[in-house]
């Protein structure tokens, strides 16, 4: 619908172990520690690291002290010794578990900061209908699971290696010295020209495996959505018998995610080779670093054998330790790969949200808040006509027949990616007390209408001007398909306010009962357990389509908007009903615009707007 900043995207090629994954990931690094909360505990997590590896330092020499011990026949020192080590061991094994927990705790605190940031942007004005249904932003796939199963890998797998690689530098600091210390520049060296060449290797098969587990999520979410479309169709399914050929479908979706997974498990192959590789020959290479002062060195040649075997293990721990950190980070690498990939695919979500929300913040409309609905005021008055009307965005009490709601003026409409017209230069004012239906064929564009007047369609060319705030208590829309999340009975009547907003008196109850027995509903609070119990059930799945229509529609009746924009919501409701719902709506003040097919919606509304398709439209009254 309008031009988009693409300045931060990345094309799908580019997702792999590079800058852009470490420019991505600092990106989360950022949202992960904004507060004092997570500072705090991953300073606590560094101080029980520390902790930890002066634990593992002093349990690390202990054989050499047994040795000693034992072969000087010291039966105290022995007891000591032994006592030394039961004590290390339950510090050490402590130390551990506390360093597990902080970090488990670290990533619900990394999850619930990431998603509350996403959310922010993901739920602020139209922007969860833009991605989910824009061509423009198709190449975002699966933006509910990049949301929830993403981030949740990439924060669990961030905090699993976090104190590692925290600690990672100090170790091997540490234990450089101690090797330099015991065998010359050549041991240290050594372990880290082998770690050298161990990254190179790594790093070359990291990154396919990072792009092949991007695919992988997204192949996952594609499985996922056609199981989930096949429970939401089910129905439609049954009644065309078409069970077979869904069945072709869904595993067709199964077989591009085996084969994108197939890949996957080749490459890990090669790396998981490689770091077993590393890792053994890093056994080997210690024991070549011990011969260093003892073979070529002559460093120890006047040492007595028991001291000899004190030492021998002494240094075998250091040598051992210092590759073992090596090894440690490269054993990460098959880790690294994984979050790097969920990490591209979280971020890029991110990167969308932030240019949707950057339109919405450089265009022509400002803000308001209300119970967490969206509000579009013009900043700028156009005419003399809405001038005097503004007075109205402060009381809907106040509104009177004949004040203007919303005027269009030489509007167009087009479909995204289209050229061809749905509405051509189409000059209408809605006003309070005239009630329009827009009626026409099949893809005509009336929906599309609605979308314009709610505003998450933008108009191609001619300007539209909103006289009257675009939300509760001056408009209400009704979509053709009725939506009911998962919440108690109260719930979906006040709807879309949160019913904690809304007044639970007795009083209330009463009103809220009466209106649904209005429209032969009540049977419902029995079904339910009452106004106020929250049902495990979906709503959408075990209501008739004529019960939703009547259980939408009572919305309107209790929240008695200015305005009522309603698309189609008595198609599937008898003509009793229908009368019934309008005249109350008449009876109630409010101002109609409906989407119909039937001819007795005539007598309700006074003008008629028949759309011709291909632009042309009709407008004329109702007699």
């Amino acid at each position: 619908m309008s031009s988009r900043n693409t300045h931060s995207r990345a094309p799908v090629n580019e997702i792999r172990f590079n800058w852009l994954f470490i420019r991505r990931f600092f990106v989360l690094f950022k949202i992960m520690f904004t507060g004092v909360f997570s500072s705090t505990l991953a300073l606590f997590i560094v101080l029980l690291g520390v902790i930890e590896q002066l634990l593992t330092y002093h349990i690390g020499i202990l054989p050499s002290e047994f040795y000693e011990v034992l072969g000087g026949r010291d039966g105290d020192a022995f007891r000591m010794t032994s006592v030394k080590a039961i004590c290390l061991i339950l510090a050490k094994a402590f130390i551990l578990t506390s360093v597990t927990y902080s970090t488990n705790v670290l990533y619900l605190h990394w999850r619930q900061r990431i998603c509350h940031r996403i959310h922010l942007l993901y739920f602020s004005r139209f922007v969860y209908y833009e991605i989910n249904h824009l061509q423009a932003y198709r190449d975002v796939d699966n933006p509910d699971q990049r949301i929830t199963q993403d981030v949740e890998k990439t924060c669990r797998t961030f905090s699993d290696i976090f104190s590692k690689v925290i600690m990672s530098p100090f170790i091997i600091g540490y234990y450089t010295y101690k090797t330099g210390m015991s065998s010359g520049y050549i041991g240290p060296l050594s372990i880290f020209c082998y770690f050298i060449v161990a990254t190179i290797i790594n790093k070359f098969l990291m990154s396919p495996i990072v792009r092949l587990v991007a695919e992988q999520e997204q192949k996952e979410g594609d499985f996922r959505f056609k199981h989930v479309s096949v429970r939401n169709h089910s129905e439609a399914i049954a009644f065309y018998q078409s069970g077979s050929l869904e069945k072709l479908f869904t595993e067709k979706d199964l077989e591009n995610l085996l084969n994108t997974q197939q890949k996957l498990i080749n490459w890990r192959f090669f790396l998981t080779y490689s770091n077993n590789t590393f890792d053994y020959f890093g056994a080997i290479l210690s024991y070549l670093i011990i011969a260093i002062p003892i073979l070529l060195l002559g460093t120890y040649d006047d040492v007595s054998p028991v001291a000899m075997s004190g030492i021998i293990s002494r240094n075998s721990f250091y040598y051992m330790y210092l590759i073992n950190s090596f090894s440690t980070l490269t054993d990460l690498t098959a880790r690294v790969s994984d979050m790097a990939g969920t990490t591209h695919r979280v971020v890029q979500l991110y990167e969308y949200l932030l240019d949707l929300n950057s339109d919405y913040t450089d265009s022509s409309w400002s803000e308001e808040v209300c119970y967490g609905n969206d509000v579009f005021f013009p900043k700028k008055v156009e005419n003399e006509k809405s001038q005097k009307s503004s007075k109205y965005l402060t009381n809907v009490n106040s509104t009177s027949n004949g004040m203007p709601i919303l005027t269009l003026q030489n509007a167009s409409l087009r479909l995204p990616n289209s050229t061809a017209y749905l509405i051509e230069n189409l000059s209408l004012e809605l006003q309070i007390g005239r009630n329009v239906l827009i009626t026409g064929d099949s893809s005509s564009g009336k929906s599309s209408l609605f979308r314009v007047f709610c505003g998450f369609w933008k108009l191609s060319d001619g300007s539209i001007v909103r006289h009257v705030p675009n939300r509760l208590p001056w408009v209400l829309y009704l979509p053709q398909k009725p939506y009911f999340p998962r919440a108690s009975l109260r719930q979906q009547l006040v709807y879309p306010f949160r019913e904690t907003y809304c007044s639970d008196s007795v009083q209330d109850s009463e009103r809220l009962i009466n209106m649904l027995r209005f429209l032969k509903l009540d049977h419902l609070v029995e079904r339910c357990g009452g106004l106020d119990k929250v049902v495990e059930w979906d709503w959408n799945h075990v209501l008739t389509p004529g019960e939703s229509q009547r259980l939408s529609i009572l919305r309107v009746f209790y929240h008695r908007p200015a305005v009522a924009f309603m698309d189609e919501v008595t198609s599937a409701i008898g003509a009793d009903y229908e009368k019934q719902v309008y005249e109350t709506l008449r009876t109630e003040g409010v101002t109609v615009v409906s989407i119909g097919h039937r001819h007795s919606l005539r007598s309700f509304h006074q003008v008629e707007l028949h759309l011709n398709g291909h632009g042309s439209y009709t407008l004329s009254a109702i007699d």
